[in-house]
């Protein structure tokens, strides 16, 4: 069993199930997962597209479906879908690539959960790479042996002639969660303040802050930090300001109200 500790962020994709719910998937990409076989790598997206797509393997890992709260913070579901890096830049700027790895991960989520995504409602994000915390995978060399057509003997034998992998435990992780609180002050206008405490964290450049007009979102990657959160009330992004005090390693941000 191999545990991936990094999820690299790829694009968000929002569509709904069979029952009308709203259904985001969050494309994820990890060098632990085999690249597909030479017979997709090799192809155009445009020849992929006029083939039947059983004939096609795309490994990939499937987290579990969660449910989250949209941009609005209304209730519904998420799933995170981890392919191999490589394979992630050749469909990362290709419509055409993009549209055929989602019709097998629709076809993956029906497999595995029974879940029937409208394909013909899915939007591709522009603004937004992920929605809600990415979970960590862990996969079994078992699974992988079947997704890329291999006997589970020949794929112990393919790893020994591939960089190792670190096999860790099979207990499930998750990113953590940071203390925080937010309150109101009057600057030279109202403000909402936001306080978040990174214990074990050095630097600010560790972090990355994404604000945007009804929700933060800080991620540390080297620490394993997640925090995604809505605002309750709305601010301005681009007159926001943000420090990290490296002695109590709180990140203060300080947030002009909308409408002052």
């Amino acid at each position: 069993m191999r545990q991936m500790d990094t999820m690299n962020k790829g694009f968000c994709v929002k569509t709904k199930d069979s029952l009308g719910d709203k259904f985001f998937l969050n494309i994820c990409h990890n060098e632990a997962i085999p690249t597909p076989p030479t017979d997709i790598t090799n192809l155009r997206a445009e020849d992929v597209l006029e083939k039947d797509i059983t004939e096609f393997r795309v490994p990939m890992s499937i987290g579990t479906v969660r449910p989250e709260k949209d941009t609005k913070g209304l209730e519904c579901k998420a799933c995170d879908i981890v392919i191999n890096s490589l394979f992630y830049k050749k469909i990362e700027y290709d419509s055409n690539w993009k549209n055929f790895v989602l019709t097998i991960v629709f076809e993956a989520l029906k497999e595995k959960y029974q879940i029937d995504c409208i394909e013909e409602d899915k939007i591709i994000l522009s603004n937004r790479r992920h929605l809600g915390n990415i979970q960590k995978h862990k996969i079994q060399d078992r699974d992988m042996a079947k997704e890329m057509g291999l006997d589970y003997k020949d794929l112990n034998n393919l790893k020994e002639k591939t960089p190792k992998i670190q096999m860790l435990s099979s207990a499930h992780f998750e990113a953590k969660v940071p203390k925080y609180r937010l309150y109101k002050k009057t600057f030279k206008q109202n403000c909402l303040i936001g306080e978040f405490i990174f214990p074990d964290v050095i630097s600010g450049n560790e972090l990355k802050l994404d604000l945007g007009e009804d929700r933060i979102i800080i991620e540390c990657e080297q620490k394993n930090y997640l925090l995604d959160i809505f605002l309750p009330v709305i601010v301005s992004p681009y007159k926001s300001s943000s420090t990290f005090d490296k002695a109590t390693k709180i990140i203060t941000i300080i947030m002009p109200l909308v409408g002052g």
